[in-house]
């Protein structure tokens, strides 16, 4: 009978966890936000201020312009998404692992990038 009650409640909390990263995804996180989730994979939303690109790499900033934004994306490979450039004062989302650089935080090479507006 414990054995019975132990796998009924590790089910509900796998369907807890599964729910909850659902609503993650779906949802995101504000840019002001972000620092506070270092080291995690999260999506980020908000309205991009500027996108530069330079030697190769494209950078995507968001609540302001470099070097004054509070959140961005660092891109290393931009021909593998879809015409950046159009993402100036559009609110978008990126999903990937948040780290900081010059203590603010970036996502580097996001796994997807979605505009909401």
């Amino acid at each position: 009978m414990k054995v019975i009650i132990f796998a009924v409640s590790l089910l509900i909390s796998f369907q807890v966890l599964a729910e909850s990263s659902k609503v993650q995804l779906s949802d995101g996180i504000s840019i002001e936000q972000a620092q506070t989730f270092v080291g995690q994979q999260k999506t980020v939303c908000g309205e991009v201020i500027q996108t530069v690109t330079r030697k190769g790499y494209t950078y995507v900033n968001f609540g302001g312009r470099y070097p004054n934004q509070t959140f961005h994306l660092f891109i290393t490979n931009p021909k593998r998404y879809n015409n950046l450039g159009s993402l100036t004062n559009r609110t978008v989302c990126a999903f990937g692992k948040i780290e900081l650089y010059k203590n603010k935080p970036e996502i580097t090479n996001p796994q997807s990038i979605t505009i909401k507006d």
